[in-house]
């Protein structure tokens, strides 16, 4: 009899083993995993971190870009008359008889200088105000070719 209870306690001495084991082994993947999962938490919480710390400096630098904008706009729209004639280069601003407005030439012929593109306005003060914003900016009017000039230009190379 004391060799069957040998055998059994073997046995379940056995199994007790391989079930530490296997709990260890189960306990060792949880931590990993626990680790793995704790550290892409830690990585996104950084990114997110990171995300928001330039999403504030480009908010920052958009506010800044604003208020340069408006602080160099902005004399422009109490300025008079006369005071932004002076200030424009009186070259991009027309009459038009046809529109019946003020223009600014957007595009020249390059060749010719005729405006091929202008921006209308109602009355010459909103036309003044519109160019000085472009001078401001840095914007000047663009150059392209004119049907008549390229025509010409084709006709001299044929």
């Amino acid at each position: 009899m004391g060799v069957i209870w040998e055998k059994k306690l073997k046995q379940i001495t056995k199994e007790l083993q391989d079930s530490k084991r296997m709990l260890n082994q189960e306990r060792t993947k949880r931590e990993e995993e626990a680790r793995e999962h704790q550290e892409l938490e830690i990585r996104a919480w950084e990114t997110e971190r990171r995300l928001r710390q330039y999403q504030e400096r480009e908010r920052r630098i958009r506010d800044m870009f604003k208020y340069e904008y408006w602080k160099r706009i902005s004399p422009l729209y109490s300025m008079e008359l006369t005071d932004l004639r002076k200030s424009v280069r009186p070259d991009t601003l027309f009459y038009s008889q046809e529109e019946k407005s003020w223009g600014v030439a957007v595009c020249y012929c390059y060749q010719c200088r005729e405006v091929l593109e202008a921006q209308y306005f109602s009355s010459e003060l909103e036309a003044l105000r519109y160019m000085a914003i472009k001078q401001i900016l840095g914007i000047s009017p663009e150059f392209d070719t004119c049907m008549e000039c390229y025509q010409n230009h084709m006709k001299a190379c044929a």
